[in-house]
């Protein structure tokens, strides 16, 4: 029988010569169905994670390796101090340097109670993959104390993981973990992707991984770590306005952060160097030849994606050379950075 097929889904077709095989029609009937499910759940299927196309991550802090506790690209973070991950054209790696058990790259959200009774699945593909390490979901209290998980050792290619989300969930962390019975120093993933979503799936009717874009996952990042750095000599890319007031002691300024942080109350941290300029010229404590090291910088309000910023100089007095209740304009100088966290 001269039977043929579809380019894409491998439908059989019949030639109008051939006589009638209900095997042929059912393999039209099921392929048919397959791929239909399979468009239904790529379009209904919302991943839960964010930052997690590893092939173009956002990684604000600029590294391309890091190394210790702490957050890394943007949203993940590792738990141990000398464990190093990499951001490579091919993905990110984690390599573990410890026998330690526990969190090696992980995300952690805080919508846990929304999830309650929920399935929910995990899903990572491994482009590479040495010693034994997790895909692991954990469904946590309060207090961050685990009261379920689920895990699937990563092989490379796709891995799959569900579990029904328990009651008393408040925050769930999703990544990569060792367990410390079969863990080895130098064990190590790449990983192209991970993702989160509510459903149990299988690794045959798992929904096809979409990038959300990154200017989505920019923006959505941006509300839990900004970052503000000038380059150049002059470092007029960095220009915020505001006015003095509390006696000239205080400089209130708007920095626009693109989008509304997680909290109205970020903690703030600012390195290098500031000029001032008032409406009769420099700040004589500021200026562009003798600039103001290390000011304090605290966060006044949110709203929206615009920040209320309070710079004051470390010794408290008031800014020589600006009236009070009068405009100035703040630079920053090359070399300077300013972080707001809000992460969890």
């Amino acid at each position: 029988m001269a039977t043929t097929y579809t380019k894409l889904l491998q439908i059989p077709k019949h030639v109008t010569t051939d006589p009638f095989d209900i095997t042929l029609i059912n393999e039209m009937a099921d392929k048919t169905e397959a791929g239909i499910l399979a468009a239904y759940r790529g379009r209904a299927a919302y991943n839960l994670l964010d930052n997690s196309y590893f092939l173009n991550p956002v990684n604000q802090r600029g590294q391309t390796s890091y190394t210790g506790s702490g957050y890394t690209i943007d949203r993940w973070r590792t738990n141990f101090s000398g464990d190093t991950v990499e951001v490579l054209a091919g993905g990110v790696t984690s390599t573990v340097a410890s026998t330690t058990g526990g969190w090696r790259l992980h995300q952690i959200i805080d919508n846990g109670a929304e999830l309650v009774g929920k399935s929910i699945t995990a899903a990572c593909n491994a482009s590479a993959i040495t010693g034994a390490l997790y895909l692991l979901i954990s469904c946590r209290n309060s207090s961050d104390a685990e009261i379920e998980h689920a895990s699937q050792k990563i092989a490379a290619g796709l891995n799959v993981t569900s579990l029904t989300v328990p009651s008393g969930t408040v925050y769930i962390r999703v990544g990569v973990y060792a367990f410390a019975a079969s863990v080895a120093i130098g064990s190590s993933v790449t990983l192209e992707w991970v993702a989160l979503y509510e459903g149990e799936y299988t690794a045959e009717t798992l929904p096809s991984y979409v990038p959300k874009g990154y200017a989505a996952e920019l923006a959505e990042c941006m509300r839990y770590f900004y970052i503000l750095k000038s380059s150049g000599s002059a470092g007029y890319n960095t220009l915020m306005s505001g006015v003095v007031t509390d006696s000239g002691k205080s400089l209130i300024v708007s920095l626009e952060t693109g989008t509304k942080m997680r909290l109205t109350a970020p903690t703030i941290s600012f390195s290098g160097t500031v000029t001032v300029r008032g409406i009769s010229g420099y700040s004589s404590d500021a200026t562009y030849s003798a600039p103001y090291e290390n000011p304090v910088f605290t966060v006044r309000s949110s709203d929206g994606g615009r920040m209320g910023i309070e710079i004051k100089k470390t010794e408290g007095t008031a800014w020589a050379g600006l009236t009070n209740n009068t405009p100035i304009c703040v630079t920053f100088n090359s070399g300077s950075v300013l972080t707001m966290t809000a992460d969890l």
